[in-house]
């Protein structure tokens, strides 16, 4: 999975300039259809759960998408530019950061299960050899004790 990722999306609203609520709105929409498109994270279900802004300039905000990811909150980082009725909104990397430490919790997790299972078959595999062994020599003992009854 690429860990970078750029959005961009530009809506075009009225004519008349944008208020702060509508572009909290579109933003929260857009995110949640490319969240729902996009091959990278479609898997997850992500769920937009609000959009928190804060003006920068005239026509700059910064702020977060909050999603919903495997039942916690992430703070996505987002900037906004607004140009009368159309607005840019775009989220860099590192954003969806926790994606990858979430891979990499379950990659680890599958490699500690597959240690443990590993380990049992090595350890089977030992006992066996053990049990073999035994039975070599006990085998050999057998041999040594008749060739030594032939030789008297």
């Amino acid at each position: 999975m690429r860990a970078a990722l750029l959005l961009l999306t530009v809506l075009a609203l009225s004519a008349c300039g944008i208020s702060e609520a509508e572009l909290k709105s579109g933003i929260n929409k857009s995110m949640q259809e490319q969240l729902d498109s996009d091959n990278q994270f479609k898997q997850y279900g992500m769920k937009v759960t609000s959009i928190d802004l804060i003006k920068k300039t005239s026509n700059t905000y910064e702020g977060f998408g909050n999603v919903s990811f495997k039942g916690n909150q992430q703070k996505v980082p987002i900037s906004v530019t607004v140009d009368g009725s159309n607005y840019l909104w775009k989220a860099e990397p590192p954003a969806f950061a926790f994606i990858a430490q979430y891979e990499l919790e379950v990659a680890a997790k599958e490699m500690e299960r597959e240690g443990k299972k590993l380990e049992l078959e090595a350890n089977q595999m030992i006992a066996d050899a053990d049990k073999e062994a035994k039975q070599i020599e006990r085998e050999i003992e057998r041999d040594i004790k008749a060739l030594e009854r032939e030789t008297k």
